[in-house]
């Protein structure tokens, strides 16, 4: 996945691309913008990603993807349990690090 942002925007869309698990191959400068190439899990991107780079970004960041590759994974399945019954329709997978925090979301909700 390659990134153009403005300087002034970078350290955010850093932030935002390590926690979407990604990891860094490349940042080149052109003068005041920044060209960074990261991999990031698809499942990641997929998500809500993009809107995330237009906000943090206020909408200075471009972006380029493509598929490379599968990759094992720490994936898990979360369960929303009703009255102590497992509800199929609200079950998810997602990686081991955010399953605590994308259960406690699908539950606010």
């Amino acid at each position: 996945m390659s990134h153009a942002a403005a300087q002034a925007y970078l350290g955010n869309v850093i932030t935002l691309c390590v926690e979407k698990r990604g990891v860094q191959t490349n940042m080149v400068y052109h003068g005041n913008q920044v060209a960074l190439t990261y991999e990031i899990p698809m499942a990641e991107v997929v998500l809500d990603f993009f809107d995330r780079l237009k906000s943090t970004s206020r909408g200075y960041a471009s972006l380029d993807y493509n598929f490379k590759r599968f990759q094992a994974s720490d994936m898990v399945r979360v369960d929303v349990l009703i009255n102590g019954e497992r509800v199929d329709a609200l079950a998810l997978i997602t990686h081991r690090d955010n399953s605590q925090n994308r259960g406690r979301e699908l539950v606010e909700r």
